[in-house]
């Protein structure tokens, strides 16, 4: 049930809208029982900074209210051994995203009955023309929105799994629509813009280094 003091910008005359007024009917024309209650949403001639204060308030917790779920997503942190390097020197690969053109990793919806760490070598295969073997335990996962058609965002948790390349393939579906580049995990960090992704990164680095050091004490 909505708070009916909504009823405090709700009149019944003449409808003024407002780029406020869009944001507030679009977060609430698919619950039927608050349409039905706040069938025209108006702006009271008012418009002192008193008045938009409520106003930004109002919107903010109807934007809480009908927040949803993230959706489900599963990503591939896809790495590679250096030639001549040690057991910690490693690379990962960076793609771009063919919406915005910024810095990712792999990454897709569930496919039906297919296990989550078989989805993320197929978004690195279809992606990237990555072959490997992903881990079958998750890494850690990240928040994003995804900007669907229309400008929409959907809230998603990607869901991510360590993958050893074996072989990256010539040919592969999504080839000639996105970037890929091998780059070290500090820069991998440093290119992308989700914080908790780029902790992953830092992670994947300090987890190699401290197998290396085990290796080398278990000499």
């Amino acid at each position: 049930m909505i708070d009916m003091s909504l009823n405090g910008f709700i009149h019944s005359g003449i409808i003024t809208y407002s780029t406020n007024v869009s944001r507030a009917a679009s977060l609430i024309k698919n619950h039927s029982e608050v349409y039905a209650k706040i069938r025209y949403i108006m702006i009271l001639k008012s418009k002192g900074p008193r008045f938009l204060a409520v106003i930004n308030r109002i919107l903010s917790e109807l934007e809480l209210m009908f927040r949803r779920p993230p959706k489900q997503q599963f990503g591939a942190l896809c790495y590679r051994q250096i030639e001549g390097g040690g057991p910690s020197d490693i690379e990962v690969l960076l793609i771009t995203s063919r919406e915005t053109g910024r810095w990712v990793i792999p990454k897709g919806w569930p496919m039906g009955s297919k296990k989550s760490h078989a989805v993320a070598e197929r978004e690195a295969f279809e992606e990237a023309g990555v072959k490997g073997k992903a881990d079958k335990e998750s890494f850690g996962s990240y928040m994003y929105d995804k900007v669907m058609p229309g400008g929409m965002k959907v809230p998603c948790e990607v869901k991510v799994y360590l993958l050893r390349v074996q072989e990256m393939l010539e040919n592969y579906p999504e080839k000639g629509t996105r970037r890929l580049e091998w780059v070290s995990c500090e820069e991998a960090a440093e290119r992308v813009r989700e914080p908790q992704l780029k902790r992953l990164f830092h992670l994947l680095s300090l987890s190699r280094k401290r197998d290396a050091v085990k290796m080398g004490q278990a000499r």
